[in-house]
């Protein structure tokens, strides 16, 4: 195997934003009446909403900035627009938003760093209504709000948003968790607008303080975007889209750099308890994650043949995962074991292997009061 190229593993995106400019679309291009937590194009990107009647579809679009306006080709965007039915009135808990999640390996060489928010927008109210950008940081407990006023609807607009990600109350993760949240806001109550707009404060915020509460009252409401990127600095410069063929599979497997390392903590559900403390270390390249395994249970919980805590999230088909183990004192009469990843999630189900043959019914419970497990393999996401 040829060995990697150091500049896709050492040396971090000037955008650290993947997929910005929508190019990788995983879903269908309509996700028709979305809910909270939807995922859209990747995993990367959300919905988020609450409201009482309101009802949103999020669509690729193929209307995108000029390459004459953007000086960049694009060939996407992505939109949040209201479908037939509109919010009466903006409740005080109300929000819908398009949002983005960084990873703590993506963005922490910008912690403590100037940096410049841009994108281009287009909205179906504009005149005097404004609109929100929100960051969050893992905590979503701090959050910092902007707000913007397009001058004309249906027109693309460029925005930039000066914001430093300080190294202060902020919390920050280091590794491959969600460490920085981003979201642009088509409605917002009140119970979610920032106090002091442009500056870092406590609480979970959506909008800015003078977010309009009639966003979302309209069948006419959308916010729709473009060339999304977060970069250090104070000048803005054009648009970057990454590494197009890294920037794909990172966000076909769930985002985050193409190649990292790090470390996991495997567990047993169920209550289990343990002797001194399990460890992992994991590899990612691309979408196929290497890990290895140390599991010392003292006392077995209610789940016995279950390993948890796999450090991504598993691709959304099953059977996933290729795997060895080594042992001293499960169950009796087990000859070797075999494992897979439960599709979509962070759980490896082990089975006995008798007469070359995998048998889970014979064998209710693999793991055993006191047992060492060492185990190695890779999986999909």
């Amino acid at each position: 195997m040829g060995k990697l190229d150091s500049r896709f593993i050492d040396a971090p995106e000037k955008n650290i934003i993947v997929n910005g400019d929508f190019e990788v679309w995983n879903n269908s291009t309509t996700i028709a009446s979305i809910a909270d937590a939807d995922y859209l194009s990747d995993n990367n990107w959300q919905a988020g909403k609450t409201g009482g009647e309101i009802v949103l579809d999020v669509t690729q679009e193929s209307d995108v900035p000029t390459a004459s306006e953007s000086s960049q080709y694009s060939t996407y965007s992505m939109k949040l627009a209201v479908n037939t039915t509109p919010e009466t009135a903006v409740g005080a808990g109300d929000f819908a938003y398009l949002g983005y999640t960084a990873s703590g390996n993506e963005m922490k060489h910008l912690i403590g760093k100037s940096c410049i928010l841009s994108f281009w927008v287009k909205v179906g109210v504009a005149s005097s209504s404004n609109y929100s950008v929100t960051l969050r940081d893992s905590t979503e407990a701090n959050s910092f709000a902007h707000a913007f006023t397009p001058t004309t609807a249906g027109v693309w607009e460029k925005i930039s948003i000066p914001v430093t990600l300080p190294d202060t109350t902020e919390v920050w993760t280091y590794s491959n968790l969600a460490s920085l949240f981003i979201s642009f806001t088509l409605m917002s109550g009140s119970t979610f607008n920032q106090t002091t707009d442009d500056s870092w404060e406590t609480g979970l915020n959506y909008g800015a303080s003078t977010h309009s509460s009639s966003l979302g009252t309209s069948a006419s409401d959308y916010i729709q975007i473009a060339q999304v990127q977060l970069e250090e600095g104070s000048e803005v410069t054009i648009f970057d889209p990454g590494n197009v063929h890294l920037n794909s599979i990172a966000a076909h497997s769930g985002g985050g750099a193409f190649y990292e390392e790090g470390t996991w903590t495997p567990g047993a559900p169920g209550g289990a308890t343990y002797s001194g403390s399990n460890s992992g270390y994991y590899t990612k390249i691309g979408n196929t994650v290497f890990i290895t395994g140390l599991l010392h249970i003292n006392v077995i919980g209610t789940d016995p043949n279950t390993i948890s805590g796999l450090p991504f999230t598993s691709a959304n088909v099953s059977p996933l995962g290729v795997f060895s183990f080594k042992w001293n004192g499960i169950a009796s009469g087990i000859g070797s074991l075999t494992a897979v990843v439960t599709a979509n999630s962070t759980n490896m189900n082990l089975f006995a292997v008798v007469n070359n043959e995998v048998s889970p019914d014979a064998f209710n419970t693999i793991f055993a009061n006191g047992c060492l497990i060492n185990f190695s393999g890779h999986y999909k996401i």
